[in-house]
């Protein structure tokens, strides 16, 4: 048990602690756990420690067995927005299990015992586990009545963490998608700028809040992050589109099926893919917090193609709610490269769990588009 983190359970040697900081085998734990979905497509985040350092809020429970660490998992809490109605909201990211202690534990069992009793063991641990997570809010907020949600994005292949979603008490709500743009010489367009001078920032953060004001879960923490935000100017100066940027590194670890096979042996030696993917390392630039006046549409490439220019990347993905208004756009835009003809997006579930809310105000989260960030993706 590390300095500053509570115990709250024990079961064979097993330890469950909770930490409002990550502690540095936590740290150490996330930089070489690998994030994905068995049989689909694995990789390591490389940008993890600079990522939480952004983070205010943010609660680690973490599964020890003799000090090592097995599991862990991030809660951040921050304040979201329906509307101009706020609300208590916790992400669910970093939820790394390492299963390699349970394949050995049963090796170094002894042979008299049965296999479906080892195996009965290891499934009361996960509901104990299972039942600790679904009751966190106690932990994380004492007796505190306040109405909160829960989240998570989870893919829809990745059966281990929808099947813990669900004994945590978590409901497929919405369900996000993606859209890849790419250009393989992108161009710096004239009437993009960075959104940098604090007037600008209030004016931008008042059209975004009136863009989403008909989703859930507007997230206000990640914009403006290290300046990267992006504005279009008309010819009459207003700005009339946006979008924050977020360069972001990956280790693809796998990538199985045809398409895996043509990015891990093919791509490495065609000079022009080189620039989506060489040497195990994916870069791309995430979009989050897009806006536009009504009209503007068509000026959507030109914010896209600067922002990859400015950080001298090929790709970028924009994350959305597949029942929203941007959905329709995203799917409208032309000329959006050809990484996206290459690679299919995956659909994921957002999964919620609501806390002391009114049935009233909880079937507004499955009626109503979520906002999806992609700062807690990447």
């Amino acid at each position: 048990m590390k300095e500053g983190e509570k115990k709250f359970l024990r079961y064979f040697g097993l330890e469950v602690g909770l930490s409002n900081r990550p502690a540095d085998d936590i740290l150490g734990f996330l930089e070489n756990y690998v994030l994905g979905t068995e049989g689909a497509l694995r990789y390591r985040q490389m940008d993890i420690r600079e990522r939480l350092a952004a983070i205010r809020e943010i609660w680690f429970m973490t599964l020890r067995k003799s000090g090592r660490v097995l599991g862990t998992v991030g809660f951040v809490r921050r304040k979201a927005c329906n509307g101009n109605q706020p609300v208590n909201s916790y992400y669910i990211r970093y939820f790394s299990i390492r299963l390699s202690w349970a394949r050995k534990s049963r090796q170094a069992g002894s042979a008299k015992k049965s296999l479906k009793k080892k195996n009965t063991r290891g499934n009361v641990l996960k509901d104990r586990v299972a039942g600790f997570m679904g009751h966190i809010e106690r932990y994380l907020k004492g007796a505190d009545q306040e109405a909160s949600v829960l989240y998570a994005y989870i893919e829809k292949e990745n059966t281990p963490s929808l099947q813990m979603s669900e004994r945590m008490g978590y409901d497929t709500v919405r369900w996000m998608s993606h859209t890849y743009f790419s250009r393989f010489f992108p161009e710096q367009h004239p009437g993009v700028s960075v959104i940098w001078e604090e007037e600008e920032k209030k004016e931008v953060l008042e059209k975004i809040r009136d863009f989403y004001r008909d989703y859930t879960l507007f997230q206000e923490e990640p914009l403006f992050y290290r300046n990267g935000y992006l504005g279009y100017r008309n010819a009459q100066g207003e700005i009339v589109a946006g979008v924050q940027t977020l360069p972001v590194h990956w280790e693809i670890v796998e990538m199985p099926g045809i398409t895996g096979w043509f990015f891990l042996k093919a791509v490495p030696y065609i000079p022009l893919l080189r620039k989506f993917y060489e040497g195990h390392r994916f870069r791309f630039v995430a979009f989050e917090g897009l806006f536009f006046k009504e009209g503007y549409e068509s000026v959507l490439p030109f914010l896209f193609e600067t922002a990859l220019h400015r950080y001298g990347m090929s790709l970028g993905i924009i994350w959305y709610d597949t029942r929203c208004p941007l959905a329709e756009v995203m799917h409208a835009m032309p000329h959006r490269g050809l990484f996206g003809k290459m690679v299919h997006p995956v659909p994921a579930e957002v999964r919620m769990r609501f806390l002391n809310m009114a049935p009233g105000r909880v079937k507004t989260y499955y009626r109503k588009p979520v906002y999806v960030s992609a700062f807690d993706i990447t």
